[in-house]
């Protein structure tokens, strides 16, 4: 439902949500919290607690639709709506488990434009927190197909793309696998991690700067 809401414009922002039980994401594809394509630009900015549970067996089939910037995870992409304390967005105290996030079987990636790919999330930027979170038996990968592909990656096991700070990052544990690009011809920048991706904008003046 949460999914559902956020990528059909349900504002989140100043919103707290908690989860009270795990959560076994078994019966079907996994499409992220927000919308994967930056084309409409609907993203998590509320404050989500992981409560300690689990959020198990998460499977994405990503694709970039038609060449347009995209991003994939649990959720596509989180971002805080000021500096203050109150309009941080935040994703705490969870655990991922079993998690596949993988290329759309026969599919080839479109266009020129970045890719983000993480296992919590795509994207993460303008005042977010990520704290106390736990990543298990994961994978993100492209089953080492071979095609060429004219995009630029952000891909890491927790985050793709950290962008324009402040952030509070603290506390993170990955254990997923990032198996990418390893057949494929690429001609653009690829950038990955087993935790970030790639992340730019630091600003440690800023009064809730907490780096990774």
């Amino acid at each position: 439902k949460l999914a559902h809401d956020v990528t059909n414009g349900t504002a989140t922002s100043g919103k707290y949500y908690k989860l009270i039980d795990d959560i076994h994401l078994t019966q079907g594809l996994w499409m992220p919290i927000g919308t994967t394509s930056a084309k409409v630009d609907r993203y998590f900015a509320g404050k989500f607690n992981g409560n300690g549970h689990t959020i198990k067996d998460m499977h994405i089939s990503w694709t970039n639709e038609s060449g347009s910037q995209s991003r994939w995870g649990l959720f596509a992409k989180i971002k805080g709506s000021g500096t203050s304390e109150s309009q941080f967005a935040a994703v705490s105290n969870l655990v991922i488990d079993g998690a596949l996030v993988e290329m759309k079987e026969g599919y080839t990636p479109q266009g020129t434009d970045l890719i983000k790919l993480g296992i919590l999330a795509g994207e993460a930027c303008d005042n977010t927190e990520i704290s106390n979170i736990i990543i298990r038996n994961s994978k993100l990968t492209d089953n080492e197909k071979k095609y060429t592909s004219n995009c630029q990656y952000r891909i890491g096991g927790v985050a793709g793309y950290l962008e324009n700070a402040p952030y509070r990052i603290f506390n993170i544990v990955s254990g997923a696998e990032v198996n990418m690009l390893k057949a494929a011809t690429c001609t653009k920048v690829i950038r990955m991690g087993g935790i970030f991706g790639n992340a730019s904008g630091f600003k440690k003046d800023q009064k809730y700067y907490i780096p990774p």
